[in-house]
């Protein structure tokens, strides 16, 4: 099991994705997850958002913050009908994380430990790994993160206002005029960013 080494932008948020090779016909799982402290499992009315990808589609996730640890989750994934996973490699479950605003631009350990994997034989398989996330600079007025400033971005800041934000929405580059609000004064700003790119 392991967690594949990604990149991201400060103030966004993105998908951290749980990866397991299993030669052996794989029942069910538990993992303890520890981020730098600058980012956290997002969390929607309460619970961590987290999904299942094909592989899995027959188990449920579930996890909650370790209370005995800081910036820790815990987390199992398990099929209530008796499904396995077997004989394959990949993706099986991701996990949103939320990047602060004020973490460093630079390369940080994301940490999966306390793995234990149950075979068929319900016999246990211990797993641990460290990968990296990097943290890049914010682009001012790229709000959805496409590496493009564009009408979409406008439509994101007006969104953000509206209280309907995209799961996408850049909050730090949307801060056109760095006063720390985002509100009409941004929208215009990114106009302006696009009609000065569109006139030279």
């Amino acid at each position: 099991i392991s967690d594949g080494d990604i990149s991201a932008k400060y103030g966004t948020q993105t998908e951290l994705q749980i990866i397991m090779n299993d030669p052996t016909t794989i029942m069910g799982l538990q993992y303890k997850l520890t981020l730098p402290e600058e980012i956290t499992v997002a969390e929607d009315n309460g619970t961590l958002v987290t999904s299942l990808t094909d592989r899995t589609s027959s188990m449920i996730i579930m996890g909650r913050k370790d209370p005995d640890a800081v910036n820790s989750y815990l987390f199992v994934i398990l099929s209530l009908e008796g499904k396995a996973i077997s004989g394959d490699e990949g993706n099986i479950a991701n996990i949103r994380l939320s990047i602060s605003n004020d973490i460093e631009i630079r390369k940080h350990d994301i940490i999966i430990e306390d793995a234990l994997l149950v075979s068929n034989s319900f016999s246990t398989i211990s797993s641990e790994c460290i990968s990296e996330i990097t943290i890049k600079d914010m682009t001012l007025g790229d709000v959805n993160n496409d590496n493009e400033i564009d009408i979409a971005d406008v439509i994101g800041i007006v969104n953000y206002i509206l209280k309907n934000p995209s799961d996408s929405f850049i909050l730090g580059g949307a801060d056109i005029n760095q006063d720390g609000d985002i509100d009409i004064a941004d929208v215009i700003g990114v106009v302006n960013l696009i009609l000065k790119d569109s006139s030279n």
